[in-house]
């Protein structure tokens, strides 16, 4: 099983188990607001893009008020059986959702106090650095100097085109740690046993 799978199937119960006004990590959220960002995501992308493009934020808007006004259980149970066949995304779930699913999943485990992180198989992290690959030079490329990530047990990731960080020399800023928790830090959310190295202030999270 993809670990897009499973944390599909274990965000899901998570968040029937917590109910619908449980915190998270996104700001503004509760988990009934995440259970109806994920269905519509699936569900009605031309309403997700009215996040990002103006003039379908009123779309979005309305059809996430449908959502909110929806069973919670019913919308989160919606979610699990996975993307609707006419969505490209249930044709592409590893790709597309691994990032995403973990985050979130991590976004409910640590609203709570005394969270800790999780013990990974070896593929659930060889899939995270996958995601991480492509993830961490978006996330951190407006940063005023090259970020170099070193996760564990992986080669680096160097966020910047090379030529800048030659261009550089050592004057870059590094971070170093396990895969789950860098690529939480590229998403702005709680982490833990991150190594610094260099100008921190230099870094620059893209906000999404």
């Amino acid at each position: 099983m993809t670990l897009a799978r499973k944390e599909r199937k274990e965000l899901g119960n998570l968040l029937l188990d917590k109910g619908p006004e449980a915190p998270t990590c996104c700001e503004g959220w509760n988990t009934r607001s995440l259970a109806v960002h994920l269905l519509l995501r699936e569900n009605n992308p031309v309403a997700l893009a009215g996040l990002f493009v103006a003039p379908l934020e009123k779309y979005h808007g309305d059809k996430t008020d449908q959502l909110l006004r929806r069973n919670y259980q019913d919308v989160v149970k919606e979610w699990m059986t996975g993307a609707p066949v006419w969505n490209p995304l249930r044709y592409i779930d590893k790709q597309a959702n691994t990032a995403e699913y973990f985050v979130h999943h991590e976004d409910v485990r640590r609203a709570e106090e005394g969270w800790q992180p999780r013990s990974l198989r070896t593929q659930d992290l060889s899939e995270l650095y996958q995601a991480l690959k492509f993830i961490a030079p978006v996330m951190l490329k407006k940063s005023s100097k090259p970020v170099i990530v070193q996760p564990d047990g992986f080669d680096r990731i160097v966020c910047a085109d090379r030529s800048t960080v030659a261009a550089k020399g050592n004057d870059v800023v590094r971070i170093a740690g396990p895969v789950p928790e860098i690529l939480l830090y590229c998403y702005g959310r709680p982490t833990t046993d991150l190594i610094f190295d260099g100008d921190t202030s230099a870094i620059d999270i893209r906000k999404i």
